[in-house]
């Protein structure tokens, strides 16, 4: 699942194209979508704490989230919503400052922290099996970017010796594989896919998967950034010039790249091929998609001026924040 911290601006491309051969992901078709409203709701924390303090990261399939308190600059509190409750997690042992990035809808979670050292480290962690270090090779150093899949595989973004590398932990093992990314631009690890194919991001530069040793570009993918990868399909968002934002949907097992209706931006997607992002342009309203189809603009709660949407579950709920004073975490669902 998408690593909800990897917020970038950039891409789009508007013609359909052939991909190259060794992609062969098939997305299931989207559902017909019945009637209803969608709904907007503040999330909570714990009585007492403001909810500006707090960010989700992550969703599950049993309608439970995750995400961290943010008091100061330096510190973060690693919490779960279970029914609609915020409860904050144990602290991991030797780790300061553990930021939940990911999760799956196991509700394994991804973390990364500072160990006694002010070295960054990378964990997992499960309501079953607690915590559990993913070692790094020597003279690695820890960046930002982290995802998660359904099967428990875990990709971070490394650096070591002056380049830039993603590793690979399969579900269960302590030693990584390492990618070496094309040399185009600076990679930014995005995603990972059921399937294993990883999604990378070259800042406002070229978009790129990989899967079993193979990279492949999306065509005429120059400026742009992708944000979220999910049943072999990408989608992100592009500067043209001056211009507004504008969204694009890249299906991998056709090689077609098409743009949402009134899509400024798009940040995330689930498995139904459900798209959240910003109507119109990069400060647009949240809005919602099937694909190309426009569903809805968003609702935001009383006073709020504006909203974002940074993740979409599998369970078709949306995360985001909406505009108050301060910004406060939301949640979208249709009934």
């Amino acid at each position: 699942m998408l690593s909800k911290e990897t917020i970038r601006t950039v891409g789009t491309v508007l013609a359909a194209v052939a991909l190259t051969a060794g992609l062969t992901t098939t997305a299931a078709a989207a559902p017909a979508d019945a009637p209803c409203t969608w709904q907007v709701t503040p999330v909570a924390g714990p009585p007492g704490i403001p909810a500006s303090e707090f960010t989700v990261t992550g969703s599950n399939t049993q309608g439970g989230y995750s995400g961290y308190r943010r008091a100061t600059v330096d510190d973060a509190e690693f919490f779960r919503w279970v029914n609609g409750f915020a409860v904050r997690q144990p602290a991991a042992p030797g780790v300061t400052g553990a930021q939940p990035v990911a999760e799956n809808n196991a509700g394994t979670v991804v973390l990364r922290g500072k160990d006694a050292q002010g070295e960054r480290v990378l964990l997992t962690h499960s309501p079953a099996d607690g915590y559990r270090t993913l070692p790094l090779p020597a003279g690695a150093r820890l960046q930002d970017s982290a995802a998660i899949n359904d099967g428990g595989d875990v990709v971070a973004a490394i650096w070591q010796g002056g380049k830039d590398f993603v590793l690979r932990w399969r579900a269960g093992s302590s030693t990584p594989e390492v990618i070496t990314p094309p040399g185009t631009g600076v990679p930014i690890l995005v995603d990972i896919d059921e399937d294993g194919t990883v999604l990378l991001s070259g800042g406002r530069s070229n978009v790129h998967v990989w899967r079993a040793g193979v990279f492949t570009a999306m065509p005429g993918s120059t400026d742009a950034m992708a944000r979220s990868l999910n049943n072999g399909r990408v989608v992100g968002l592009r500067f043209n010039g001056q211009h507004p934002v504008t969204a694009w949907q890249w299906e991998l097992g056709t090689g077609v790249v098409s743009q949402p209706l009134r899509g400024g931006a798009a940040h995330g997607i689930n498995r139904l091929n459900l798209i959240g992002g910003q109507l119109d342009n990069v400060d647009g309203p949240p809005a919602v998609w099937r694909g190309t189809r426009l569903l809805a603009e968003l609702p935001l709660p009383p006073g709020a001026t504006g909203g974002r949407v940074n993740l979409v579950g599998d369970d078709g709920v949306l995360h985001g924040k909406a505009s108050t004073q301060p910004s406060i975490p939301v949640r979208w669902h249709c009934s």
